[in-house]
C-alpha cells in the first residue's frame, strides 16, 4: 500500500547506485520526477 505520491518534481537521491537508494530512483522515474541520482560508487549508477 503506497502511503504518499512521490510526484513529478526534482529530486536529488544520494547512495543511489545500490539497495533502497536505487529502488527510490526508481520510483521517482516512474511516477514522472526528475532525478539526480549521486553515489560514491559512479560506475554502478550506470545499471
Amino acid at each position: 500500500m503506497r502511503l504518499y505520491r512521490i510526484g513529478t518534481e526534482k529530486k536529488i537521491i544520494t547512495g543511489a547506485a545500490s539497495g533502497t537508494g536505487k529502488e527510490i530512483v526508481k520510483q521517482c522515474l516512474s511516477e514522472g520526477a526528475s532525478v539526480i541520482a549521486c553515489d560514491i560508487n559512479e560506475h554502478s549508477l550506470n545499471d
